[in-house]
């Protein structure tokens, strides 16, 4: 053994063998976790996007007001995955009304896929309970949402795609 200035030189070796080791293991834990972490979240895609516009007409027709809802662009998304809620809106007695899902605006105005290009029209034969006979439909309060659906079983949860509500 050979000594440098009165020490030991027999200790560096095995310490900077410790120090590479650990380094090594550390930049492996790392990278391992960062590879783990992203494709675990690749399962659930992100909510579909559209931009659409609302032309809301105050004049009142023999049956009421009405919504004029056009898609400008965006994602094509199959009509079955989505639904549209009516908030605020009443009938000429004040009963609040809601979208007849029955009437299936969105499946009968615009297809099996909604598209940039299509227009959704909410009006008296859209709601329920309908408007009595001569009476209208008063949508001065009304909000409007366009709610996605995935219709994946591995998804719960729905969000709000689009949504318009009255300016005062």
């Amino acid at each position: 053994m050979t000594t440098v200035g009165g020490r030991s030189d027999r200790g560096v070796s095995p310490v900077i063998g410790v120090v590479v080791l650990v380094a090594i293991v550390v930049v492996l834990a790392a990278t391992i976790s960062v590879f783990a972490l992203q494709f675990g979240d690749r399962g659930q895609e992100p909510a579909p996007s559209v931009a659409m516009t609302a032309q809301y007409d105050e004049q009142t027709t023999p049956n009421g007001q009405y919504f004029h809802l056009t898609v400008r662009s965006g994602d094509r998304i199959e009509t079955r995955q989505l639904s549209l809620q009516l908030r605020g809106a009443v009938d000429e007695t004040g009963t609040p009304v809601s979208i007849d899902e029955s009437a299936d605006p969105l499946g009968t105005q615009a297809g099996s896929v909604l598209e940039a290009g299509e227009t959704i029209s909410i009006g008296a034969n859209q709601v329920t309970p309908r408007p009595a006979s001569g009476g209208y439909l008063d949508l001065g309060d009304a909000r409007i949402l366009l709610v996605w659906n995935p219709q994946e079983p591995d998804r719960e949860e729905s969000a709000i795609i689009w949504r318009w509500e009255p300016t005062r």
